[in-house]
């Protein structure tokens, strides 16, 4: 290219430091490749493979293993993999918009016209430029031909910064008189003309919140090859699929959100995906990769390589579609799946629903004759429902009724969750002995409705850590637990109106319960510590034992807290068979009486109090483990709220993730908390049972697998996923079998670990 001139004399050291300067966007490096071959080789060749060896080093390494000489690049090249890094494919190159697609968008709004139309086979003119010689030039035509993969790559990204893309509710096409006024913006030898409509194909406008066309992903990005494996058939988990995480970027249309994911294969012409898809071209469909541009791709779903179980809306649109290219680059949505209409109203609704729940109660059949399972109806929806349930924290991760009616921050899901629960208690009852309406209610409220952290992320400013789109911090989090209490109360009284009295089982609620002790001796500090627990514990437990909240409460939240009818207070108190704690650490309190004084307050500064997990200035890197802190939160349970039936459903060590069997912390900690339980007993604590979080090494829904509280470890890259006992596991099926619980147990398994291990060094 004529552009070349310019830049053949700089070295490439001194060209690539340039380029490093200008990482953080990459509409840079896609500006530059359009520029010259050289800055185009470069970018492709060595400044995609050093960010993509940065950003995931762990995906980059096995994707070479087959090929691990330094001049080995993944399919499709290194600038491939760096576009899918930081680029999502669009409504149009996900196949959304693909003609005769499933997802049923394309029917509604008619094909894309200009799909085959490439931006990049155009011509440029550009005006004159004064030459020192005098000679004039009226014009100078610049071609960029389809055979230059500079811009075959990199036209979304430039076309997204040069000539505006985005899309506006309402509007079903475009007025090109809006765009007479004319910018040129000089690149190089060519110059591009905004708005100049000859230039670049025009599209529709859909009623879509996205661009259709490719653009930057939001979030930060990262690939797994455990979300690979919930997408696969289980006939195809020996392959190695690596996935954007949930929910990647959401594009929203008037019929419903599609959440478009991205990912690549390993070694994808020796899997068996390929095998399977290649054999006479099955389910080949119209489509060019988003980020090869290669234009051999297939549809995964039509070739029966995803998960059946996944379904379909009531519509008859599939509820997740995913294409492959040759390469091995996917591309693909997931849809809202409106699961809440099996449990709406107590019916369910068509073959699909039905035999979604004999899948569960079939599971169910499994359990041995006799066993008790405690059985948490929230998990039920979290964990065995993934479209729905992303992060698993309360049942208002029901896209569907948030997109409705705004989820527990309205009345109205009081009877769709007592409706759900209905069905629940109907299926399952027989076998089901315990249940937990929710699981730690005040940590839920408080993280999606006052700091943002957690579905549904709602907050307001200054109170959350997340960027505060939606929410009212100050009193979303109090009507939040109102109504769950309400919920909670409504699906009790059904179970024990309706249920309990053939199925003899019990029903409760859990609560992540912290201990507190003050900061200081200060009576100020000892005021604060009986507060925060008002707060943290009796916000739930209050009303559940007496009817109402805490006095405290209600006085620090003033209008902001909703308060219980006569009728409601009724129905709340004594709603349960027992309560559910949660509880991992203790934490210090501090009165903090400005907090107080601020206009706006949320949940925290109502408490006027600051909670810290160590004495001293600087909080250590790992939460100190206070043994005795259970014990303390049992003996205020029986002194404050009248003794009632416990059950501790979690308490457990957080350690980093690793393939380490010899977990001697986690014994010492087991060991801890089971004597200061066994002294609670001793004191008259009515505890009832005792649950190690967890038994094995599973996703966490703050730190995903980077922690682990598992007895067994779980091994990712395993195609089975084999189980591995730990120290840990030993130790408690020993204390189970009726082992003393002493010192020398602790003592006796460490000898066992060091024997083992220096004769595995031998």
């Amino acid at each position: 290219m004529a552009a070349d001139a310019p830049f053949s004399n700089l070295s490439d050291d001194v060209v690539l430091n340039i380029f490093a300067k200008l990482e953080d966007d990459p509409r840079n490096w896609a500006r530059l490749a359009c520029v010259s071959t050289k800055f185009s080789s470069l970018i492709r060749h060595t400044c995609c493979k050093i960010k993509c060896s940065q950003t995931i080093p762990s995906v980059v390494s096995d994707l070479l293993t087959t090929a691990p000489s330094p001049a080995a690049a993944p399919p499709g090249g290194w600038a491939s993999l760096h576009k899918l890094a930081v680029c999502c494919p669009g409504l149009l190159h996900a196949g959304i918009l693909l003609e005769n697609s499933d997802f049923g968008l394309e029917r509604e709004l008619g094909p894309d016209e200009n799909y085959h139309v490439s931006p990049r086979l155009f011509t440029h003119t550009t005006p004159s430029t004064s030459q020192t010689d005098g000679n004039n030039n009226d014009s100078e035509s610049v071609t960029i031909s389809g055979s230059d993969r500079s811009w075959t790559l990199f036209d979304d990204l430039y076309y997204d910064t040069v000539y505006d893309t985005s899309e506006s509710h309402g509007q079903t096409e475009i007025n090109v008189e809006q765009h007479k006024h004319v910018k040129t913006v000089k690149t190089g030898g060519c110059s591009i003309r905004r708005g100049c409509e000859s230039q670049f194909p025009v599209f529709k406008r859909r009623k879509i919140c996205r661009s259709l066309r490719s653009h930057l992903a939001s979030g930060i990005w990262n690939l797994s090859r455990e979300q690979g494996n919930k997408l696969l058939a289980s006939r195809f988990r020996g392959d190695c699929l690596y996935i954007s995480d949930w929910p990647g970027c959401v594009h929203t249309e008037e019929k419903r959100s599609y959440m478009l994911f991205r990912g690549v294969f390993k070694n994808f012409k020796k899997s068996r995906v390929w095998r399977t898809i290649n054999d006479g071209n099955r389910s080949k469909v119209d489509l060019n990769c988003a980020f090869c541009s290669c234009n051999q791709t297939w549809d995964l779903h039509s070739a029966f390589c995803l998960r059946r179980v996944f379904g379909y809306h009531d519509d008859g649109d599939p509820v997740v579609r995913a294409y492959v290219c040759e390469n091995g680059h996917v591309s693909g949505a997931w849809t809202d799946l409106p699961l809440y209409t099996v449990f709406l109203e107590g019916k369910t609704k068509g073959a699909r629903d039905i035999n979604l729940l004999m899948k569960y109660d079939n599971c169910s059949l499994l359990l041995a004759p006799g066993a008790v399972l405690v059985f948490c109806a929230e998990d039920f929806s979290r964990h065995d429902f993934p479209p729905d349930f992303v992060f698993g924290s309360g049942t208002s991760a029901y896209q569907a009724l948030e997109d409705e009616y705004g989820g527990w921050i309205s009345r109205k899901v009081v009877k769709d969750f007592t409706a759900y629960a209905d069905v629940c208690f109907r299926q399952f009852g027989d076998r089901i002995s315990y249940w937990s309406t929710f699981n730690e209610a005040n940590v839920f409220v408080l993280g999606g409705y006052d700091v943002g952290f957690t579905p549904p992320t709602r907050c307001s400013p200054p109170f959350g850590i997340t960027n505060c789109s939606k929410g009212n911090s100050t009193s979303e989090p109090y009507i939040a637990a109102h109504n769950i209490l309400l919920a909670h109360a409504s699906a009790a009284s059904l179970y024990k109106n309706k249920y309990q009295g053939r199925q003899k089982g019990f029903i409760g609620i859990n609560i992540f319960a912290y201990w507190f002790v003050p900061y200081t001796n200060a009576t100020e500090d000892v005021v604060a510590t009986q507060r925060a627990k008002d707060f943290m514990i009796g916000w739930f437990v209050n009303p559940l034992v007496f009817g109402d909240y805490p006095d405290i409460v209600k006085k620090n939240a003033g209008t902001r807290i909703p308060a219980f009818s006569n009728l409601e207070s009724k129905q709340v108190k004594g709603s349960f068979d027992f309560i559910g704690v949660n509880h991992y650490f203790t934490g210090y309190i501090k009165n903090n009486p400005n907090k107080l004084k601020m206009d706006n307050r949320d949940f925290n500064a109502d408490m006027a109090a600051d909670m810290m997990f160590a004495r001293g200035d600087t909080p250590p890197d790992q939460l100190p483990i206070t043994f005795s802190g259970l014990a303390e939160v049992l003996e205020y349970f029986k002194q404050v709220y009248g003794n009632p039936p416990i059950y501790i459903h979690e308490n457990g060590l957080q350690t980093l993730h690793s393939s380490t069997l010899d977990d001697m912390p986690r014994v010492k900690y087991l060991c801890g908390f089971i004597g200061s339980l066994l002294d609670a007993l001793r004191n008259g604590s009515n505890a009832r049972g005792y649950f190690i979080w967890s038994f094995l090494d599973v996703f966490e829904l703050l730190d995903g697998y980077n922690s682990a509280f598992g007895l067994y470890y779980v091994d990712m890259d395993d195609k089975d996923l084999k189980r591995y006992p730990k120290l840990s596991a030993h130790w408690y099926s020993k204390f189970l079998k009726g082992r003393t619980i002493s010192p020398d147990t602790v003592l006796e398994i460490e000898t066992i670990s060091s024997i083992s291990h220096t004769q595995s060094s031998q």
